[in-house]
């Protein structure tokens, strides 16, 4: 949710590619997620989103929603598989 991303949307209006890194709890497990980035100001999932950001704060102003097409996901957490691309 774009509540204050005025750099990051300009970044994604100039080049519409993100990576991602997630981690799963209190491990090691670490993943890169990579993609297309499309913004929406409207439609069920912005609208979808707009509610979830107010339910957290109304006073959050909810602009766009930033979605990513996942194209390639990495391996980043430490070992042997650290940087291995994972398979479709």
């Amino acid at each position: 949710m774009d509540n204050y991303m005025n750099k990051t949307l300009a970044n994604i209006k100039e080049n519409p590619v993100a990576a991602v890194y997630a981690l799963a709890g209190e491990g090691h497990d670490c993943i890169q997620v990579k993609g297309a980035c499309m913004y929406f100001d409207f439609g069920p999932d912005y609208e979808a989103a707009v509610k979830m950001a107010h339910e957290k704060n109304p006073a959050f102003p909810a602009k766009g929603l930033i979605k990513i097409a996942v194209t390639d996901v990495y391996d980043t957490a430490p070992g042997e598989h650290a940087g291995m691309k994972y398979k479709e």
